[in-house]
């Protein structure tokens, strides 16, 4: 508060505590109040205004912003206002009333806490006003119960850049009643009426659940509001949330997947006090695994990538947090010299091999990089696990792998086949591949893709209609691959479990909407059709497979039949020597030997 406002309201003050003794007196004389006490003894009066003017600034009223009072500042104003006139009360009882009738300091008293409390609270009125302030937005609530006053409370006092304008509860039983002075105008069936009448900007959404975000989604169809929630309960354990309450809708709060509990003690047993190694440690699935291995205080955790700006951002992000036992190198997995070095200078025991080459099209067009770097580096590695006696060995894989039409599906496949043969012949270490479909917001993914398309204006860019993928979140995935790697006793396949396949063209335009537009009005979207590579759908398991459940219900296991390590190895020299003369015709039919259905995708 400006000095000037505190002088303006200690003047105030001043004001309204004379006004209360005399007051006192019209109301203890009804009207006929003596001439002495008005004429000739009014020292006292401005001695007690002079006095209580004193320990009122003592009491740090005037350092209180009083827009934000609560019960505690009304204490501290009752105290300094009781000590002002208990104060002086002394000499009136003393000498019975020369100074003014005893009963006119009670009723005084009285009187000035009145007044003076209705001045505070004229201010926090003021403050939260009746008018919606400019610059601010307004806003229409989604909710009942706790949260919808929680955010409410929170717009209303840390001067947000939102105004809340309406509630729209449950049900709509408490229509009409209000909560910090913002009216419930009805319940969510009323939200376009409301959104037109009263000319709402952006919907807050209060409740976790993706049903209510689609009915609200669906609701304001053409109205051109924004949408935003608050966050889940899970956002702020992981200390993601710090100061504000509001942040906006995400396509993952629409996917209506429970929240993910894992075993945390099958998770430490494995990782607390070993050494880590995670590959592709600065990609979106490297670095949300590295987060989240931290948490099980391992003896260090080697942070390996290839480019050296996403390896320094999360070491440094690491390091922010306290993270000490942190070991980053930028290394390339293929090559074998320089990661023979590494494993004999780190001695790992848990590898997370995360590092790959993810984009299809762009493997399509160098089909003998994807092969090296996905496929023949990861038979390296798993030999050089072997042969430091590493505990386990954790590959992430794809659905992609699954009838692949790319040669990034099929150097996956290629990967699970390997690792499984070649765990029989090594069970020494756990050789254990994960399989999952699309993380949302990774690298080179749809979804900030889509982001950009709609900050640029559009066009939105779909391949197919029909066009479905499998989704999950990046802190998901990361978590049951955690769990499937305390479960895995080596040569296991396992899948997660990915929800229900989302269609592209539903992503596309509720994303639209979420930003505030009116898909094909607002954003346009267009068909580009499939990229090459890509196939319409994809599947979890193959037809040759099948799915097992686990001790962990999101979790499945793969059984299929194998394939001979002798004959895989064999194959690793015949791609080398394709790769060798770029013979792409040769590296087609080796791998169309393991996976048959590979060559469908060039007819």
């Amino acid at each position: 508060m400006k000095f000037s406002h505190k002088l303006f309201l200690l003047a105030t003050d001043v004001i309204l505590i004379l006004g209360s003794l005399l007051l006192a007196l019209v109301i203890r004389f009804s009207s006929s109040i003596p001439e002495k006490y008005l004429h000739h003894e009014m020292i006292p009066y401005f001695s007690l205004c002079a006095f209580s003017a004193g320990i009122l600034w003592l009491f740090g009223l005037y350092n209180k912003l009083w827009r934000y009072a609560s019960i505690n500042e009304g204490l501290y104003l009752f105290n300094a206002v009781t000590v002002s006139f208990g104060v002086f009360a002394i000499p009136v009882f003393f000498t019975h009333g020369s100074f003014y009738p005893r009963s006119v300091t009670i009723i005084a008293w009285l009187l000035a806490l009145f007044l003076l409390g209705s001045v505070r609270l004229l201010l926090r009125v003021a403050s939260s006003g009746f008018v919606v302030p400019t610059g601010r937005k307004r806003v229409a609530i989604i909710g009942s119960g706790d949260p919808v006053e929680s955010v409410i409370r929170s717009l209303k006092t840390n001067r947000s850049s939102y105004w809340p304008v309406g509630i729209l509860d449950n049900e709509g039983k408490h229509k009409n009643v209000k909560i910090h002075g913002v009216p419930i105008l009805g319940d969510r069936s009323d939200l376009p009426e409301v959104i037109r009448e009263r000319g709402i900007q952006e919907v807050i959404v209060t409740e976790h659940s993706p049903t209510v975000f689609k009915e609200v989604l669906n609701l304001c169809k053409g109205l051109n509001v924004e949408f935003k929630t608050i966050p889940g309960v899970h956002e702020f354990m992981d200390g993601k949330v710090k100061l504000s309450p509001i942040r906006e809708i995400r396509f993952e709060d629409l996917l209506g997947r429970d929240e993910i509990q894992i075993s945390l003690e099958s998770v430490r047993s494995y990782l607390y006090g070993k050494k880590v190694l995670v590959t592709g440690a600065g990609g979106s699935i490297g670095s949300e695994l590295c987060r989240q291995i931290v948490k099980f205080k391992p003896e260090q955790l080697i942070l390996l990538g290839h480019g050296e700006n996403s390896i320094y951002e999360i070491s440094l992000e690491l390091s922010a947090k306290g993270s000490s036992s942190l070991f980053p190198l930028i290394a390339d997995i293929r090559d074998q010299e320089q990661m023979r070095r590494i494993f004999s200078k780190t001695k790992p025991s848990i590898l997370f091999h995360a590092a790959a080459h993810k984009h299809v099209p762009f493997m399509e067009m160098q089909p003998f990089e994807a092969i090296l770097n996905n496929f023949l580096s990861t038979t390296f590695l798993a030999k050089l696990s072997s042969e430091f006696s590493l505990d386990k060995f954790i590959f992430l894989s794809t659905d992609k792998a699954i009838q692949p039409s790319s040669i990034m599906g099929a150097t996956k496949r290629l990967c699970e086949m390997y690792l499984r043969a070649f765990s029989l012949k090594f069970p020494s270490t756990q050789f254990i591949s994960v399989r999952f479909g699309n993380v949302l917001d990774s690298r080179g993914s749809v979804i900030p893709t889509f982001r950009k398309q709609i900050a640029m204006g559009g066009p939105v860019t779909v391949t197919h209609p029909e066009m479905t993928r499998y989704f999950m979140t990046i802190p998901e995935a990361v978590q049951l691959v955690l769990q499937a790697a305390a479960m895995g006793k080596g040569g296991e396949i396992f899948l997660l479990d990915m929800g229900r396949p989302i269609n592209i063209m539903e992503l596309a335009n509720q994303m639209i909407r979420l930003a505030g537009y009116e898909p094909d009005k607002e954003i346009p979207i267009t068909l580009i059709g499939p990229r090459p590579g890509e196939k319409l759908t994809e599947k979890l398991i193959s037809d040759d497979e099948i799915k097992e459940p686990t001790s962990y219900e999101k979790i499945h296991s793969i059984r299929s039949k194998g394939v001979s390590l002798e004959e895989l190895e064999k194959a690793i020299e015949e791609i080398k020597d394709a790769g060798k003369n770029d013979n792409e015709k040769a590296l087609n039919g080796i791998i169309s030997r393991f996976i048959p259905e590979f060559l469908n995708r060039l007819n």
